[in-house]
């Protein structure tokens, strides 16, 4: 009897800790690129996220997301269909762009969030800043083509920027 009374403590103590899933309008979200060198904006669309974040519990707290590498756009149909065949991304083969959250630390600016960014088969470590007011996440990263097997004519960085509520 004394286990069964026990039972719905256990159960209500697990819901308390329990750090809820954030519900974000997903189709309100952008992801935009930056090829910083050649000055060449773009965006990906279908994203798709989990956000498990309590500013308070940054221990406990989760991101990750994915968006279809098929719909990259820059504008130019041309320089898209170059950049998701087999020379750059490779989009048939590898279909999304991806991020999980490893930590999420507080700063003076707003927050950083360290994981592992995978495009093309390849995982490696990105650090992200980000912001969260008023519902709404604005976070901002720079890749190296390198990291990824991206050819680049030049020194090329590629400045990320997702924002979504």
């Amino acid at each position: 009897m004394k286990k069964l009374l026990f039972l719905p403590f256990l159960l209500f103590a697990i819901t308390a800790i329990a750090q809820p899933e954030l519900t974000l309008d997903e189709s309100n979200a952008t992801v935009k690129f930056y090829f910083v060198e050649k000055k060449v904006p773009g965006s990906v669309d279908n994203f798709e996220a989990k956000v498990k974040f309590d500013p308070s519990n940054l221990s406990g707290s989760s991101i990750s997301g994915s968006v279809d590498a098929s719909t990259i756009n820059t504008g130019n149909k041309m320089r898209d269909k170059h950049l998701r065949s087999e020379d750059y991304f490779h989009v048939e083969k590898y279909p999304n762009f991806t991020f999980k959250s490893t930590s999420i630390t507080k700063t003076s600016k707003g927050y950083e969030m360290k994981g592992t960014m995978t495009i093309k088969g390849i995982e490696k470590p990105v650090t992200w800043t980000f912001t969260y007011e008023d519902g709404k996440f604005v976070a901002r990263t720079i890749i190296n083509p390198d990291d990824y097997d991206i050819p680049k004519d030049s020194e090329v960085k590629i400045e990320v920027q997702v924002s979504v509520q």
